[in-house]
């Protein structure tokens, strides 16, 4: 790699504000993305992101890669920051409105799967969620019985659908900041 590949992007500091992440960490970022970057192209696509060993082997995977992509389908440094800035570990002094506090990490996984960015989610896509998640093991009927299960007691039964702020109230925070956080 040339020098001119590694140097940091000049928005680098804007963008370690923005994601609350140290110049550091932002340098480590810019490295695992110009590796990802194998074609030099300045931005990533589906297809870089399927080079990863083993991602594909994720049944969430389409979707995950889906939360990196902007409108026309690439992901540039900044929009990979900002989500890999989510899986900063946090503890219990992290603000909640950080963008590495659990309540953001919750709202990203809210955002994997609200497949078609509604900003609720409906019987139907938590059974799909789940069949994603455990493909034939599990019978169509008892996954929909689940699905069901899981608005009522997420919403508390009140509604037919869940929205973000359900799932932040329905999940435990300490063990969302754990388990979705991330050394890089």
């Amino acid at each position: 790699m040339g020098a001119g590949e590694s140097k940091l992007p000049d928005n680098a500091e804007d963008i370690a504000a923005t994601c609350e992440l140290p110049i550091k960490t932002v340098n480590r970022l810019w490295k695992r993305f110009q590796e990802l970057d194998k074609e030099k192209k300045g931005v990533l696509d589906a297809d870089d992101f399927h080079e990863i060993h083993s991602f594909h082997l994720n049944p969430l995977a389409p979707r995950i890669i889906d939360l990196f992509m902007d409108a026309t389908g690439h992901c540039d440094f900044e929009g990979f920051c900002k989500l890999v800035a989510v899986f900063q570990p946090c503890d219990k002094k992290t603000a909640s409105d950080a963008v590495n506090s659990p309540q953001s990490k919750a709202r990203l996984l809210f955002r994997l799967f609200d497949y078609e960015a509604k900003c609720e989610l409906h019987q139907n896509e938590v059974f799909e969620i789940l069949l994603l998640m455990v493909g034939s093991s599990v019978e169509e009927t008892q996954l929909k019985h689940i699905a069901k299960r899981v608005i009522l007691e997420t919403t508390g039964g009140t509604r037919h659908k869940i929205e973000p702020e359900d799932l932040v109230r329905a999940l435990d925070m300490d063990t969302v900041g754990v388990k979705m956080s991330a050394g890089y």
